[in-house]
């Protein structure tokens, strides 16, 4: 069980990293 808790904590992770990434060069791109 803790196994799949860790696999869906860092598909989280990704995803927020890629969003992260995509609204900072929105931002930049912005100003």
């Amino acid at each position: 069980m803790k196994y799949k808790k860790w696999v869906c904590f860092a598909g989280l992770f990704v995803i927020a990293v890629i969003v992260g990434k995509s609204l900072i060069r929105k931002m930049k791109g912005k100003s």
